[in-house]
């Protein structure tokens, strides 16, 4: 053998060692890769409702993995705080459904859309089934905070409207009110 070719065997190993380590970052990134791509495509509308305290709590984060878990919910309707969130096809109608009795937290319900921003007007208790979403975020600015009528739904932005805690999200009535 010649002296040269000793001299290569430490850079070929060298080279195999980080093929071998490429390939198996590789082979990790594909792997979380999928995952991500399976969680974004788990579907839970159509699974069972569960009660809305089996998923979130009062003063939890919203869980990423319950956006569109069905959810019951029974309360009292908060008709005061009702508001018109804008979209395509005409009007959110929204209103808080304080949950658990008075002074409890109350979850912002889509009860359903309109085409102009105004509502008949709920008033007492309800039990009902919803799609748990988590509050929007666009960015979109109130033009006129005076009104009843937002241009996205955030939580935060129905915190000035209700004198009671907020759930981290609202819900979708799955058949609308009145």
């Amino acid at each position: 053998m010649s002296p040269w070719a000793l001299r290569r065997w430490p850079g070929h190993l060298l080279v195999l060692v980080l093929l071998g380590s490429a390939v198996a970052l590789g082979a990790w990134q594909y792997g979380a890769f999928r995952g991500e791509r399976e969680d974004a495509a788990r579907d839970l509308t159509r699974a069972e409702p569960v009660p809305l305290a089996e998923v979130l709590g009062p003063d939890d984060a919203f869980p990423a993995p319950s956006v569109g878990q069905p959810v019951t919910v029974r309360g009292e309707w908060i008709p005061e705080a009702t508001v018109f969130v804008e979209r395509p096809s005409g009007y959110w109608v929204v209103t808080p459904l304080s949950v658990g009795g008075p002074d409890a937290p109350a979850l912002p319900v889509v009860r359903g859309v309109s085409a102009e921003p105004s509502a008949d007007p709920v008033s007492g208790t309800a039990e009902l089934t919803g799609w748990l979403q988590p509050g929007e975020g666009t960015g979109a600015v109130d033009q006129d905070p005076t009104d009843d009528v937002l241009p996205q739904l955030r939580v935060a932005d129905l915190v000035q409207r209700v004198d009671d805690d907020l759930y981290s999200g609202y819900a979708v009535a799955t058949e609308p009110t009145p």
